[in-house]
């Protein structure tokens, strides 16, 4: 069961560098390059990545906030 707050996870997850990358706001290059440095939390599923926008979205908030 869900509440009505929670999104399917599909709806969550962004694919990729240049998703992540729209996502923020900045390029995919920038983006590969802060996923590789491991500045921006993501899954790694071989050569796959993945972003959750309910991850990002805490992380970055909560850096702007402190």
């Amino acid at each position: 069961m869900t509440s009505q707050d929670e999104k399917p996870l599909a709806t969550d997850l962004l694919h990729g560098a240049k998703e992540i990358g729209d996502f923020l706001g900045i390029s995919e290059r920038a983006a590969r390059h802060a996923i590789d440095a491991g500045s921006i939390p993501v899954t790694r599923m071989g050569r796959l990545i993945i972003g959750s926008r309910t991850i990002l979205r805490k992380r970055f908030v909560d850096e702007a906030a402190a």
